[in-house]
């Protein structure tokens, strides 16, 4: 049996994503690019590179890059799949080339998101044994792999090695885990960052801003964490658009129990970070704010739908969610 589940989609309509195949007990992925041939919708695998077998494509720019991640299910370290970072490079008449992002000495990676310019956001993670030997802990941290200007000699869509050394940005103090990294168009980041704070597990969304060229390439500044909605305890985000507005979701917990979910939209004003809280459907618990474009319109999914609805919701700007 084979099933397919699209992650992402281009400026251009490019959707990319992965195949499942299911072969006895065992379920085999592949990265999948779809492309229109003759106004029909053709899937295309994109293949893993060299010493892997599966792969999964995160995210896309409407140049037809592709990032995501390659492994080998039975490469496993400390309980974990072993993953690699991965670009897969259109190449003109061709299928697209894929090569391996270099990561930090000691971890895994994983890309999730790219840009219309080709900078790359991921996160590099590994797990460690704590200081009294008897558990272990996860560390990770969000990386950018930043394209090669054109003045330095390559063209980024054409050149496969014009994606330099990882960059990693500073961490949130206390909070080790970092997940599910985006970037716009001017390199600024965002994901969540998690901990343990005061024996609680605690997820916060946090910004990074990228600053402007210096000799050696652009840097970034501390990470900046956003505020939590009132009423609510935890929050995450999954995408920030080119005006620098980001979307998530905020978390209201009851004894460790999560109780409530909502769709959260930030925006940077000169005072500081606002958020606001989007309007959820009649009856909803939980729903979840997942992509935002240019116009401020969002993308959702409401865990709870009513009995014929598939619980995908988009939200237009300045009007109610529709189904």
């Amino acid at each position: 049996m084979v099933d397919g589940d699209a992650s992402a989609i281009a400026r251009r309509g490019i959707p990319v994503g992965f195949s499942s195949i299911r072969v006895g007990n065992s379920t085999f992925f592949r990265a999948v690019i779809w492309k229109k041939v003759r106004g029909e919708w053709e899937a295309v695998e994109l293949e893993p590179p060299p010493g892997y077998t599966e792969a999964i494509a995160a995210d896309v720019n409407s140049r037809g890059q592709a990032v995501g991640w390659a492994f080998n299910p039975g490469e496993i370290v400390n309980g974990d799949v072993v993953r690699s970072a991965v670009v897969w490079q259109p190449v003109r008449g061709q299928a697209h080339t894929v090569v391996v992002l270099e990561t930090p000495e000691g971890f895994q990676s994983t890309a999730t998101g790219i840009n219309e310019l080709g900078d790359v956001v991921g996160r590099a993670n590994r797990t460690e044994v704590n200081d009294t030997g008897t558990g272990t802990f996860e560390l990770s941290d969000i990386v950018v792999w930043r394209r090669v200007p054109r003045h330095h000699g390559l063209h980024h869509r054409r050149h496969p090695g014009s994606i330099r050394t990882p960059v990693v940005l500073p961490s949130t103090p206390g909070l080790p885990r970092n997940t599910v990294g985006a970037i716009n168009l001017f390199g600024h980041v965002v994901a969540t960052a998690a901990g343990l704070v005061n024996g609680t597990q605690t997820t916060r969304p946090v910004f990074w801003k990228r600053r402007l060229w210096k000799r050696g390439g652009p840097t970034y500044e501390n990470p900046v964490v956003l505020p939590v909605p009132e009423g609510f305890s935890d929050a995450s985000v999954t995408d920030i658009n080119l005006f620098g507005k980001v979307v998530g979701s905020a978390f209201a917990r009851e004894g460790g129990a999560l109780r409530s979910a909502s769709a959260v939209l930030w925006a940077r004003r000169r005072s500081g970070w606002t958020d606001e809280v989007l309007d959820s459907p009649e009856g909803a618990t939980f729903v979840f704010g997942t992509r935002l474009n240019d116009f401020r319109s969002v993308v959702g999914n409401n865990l709870s739908p009513a009995a014929g609805s598939s619980g995908a919701l988009f939200l237009k700007r300045r009007c109610k969610w529709h189904k």
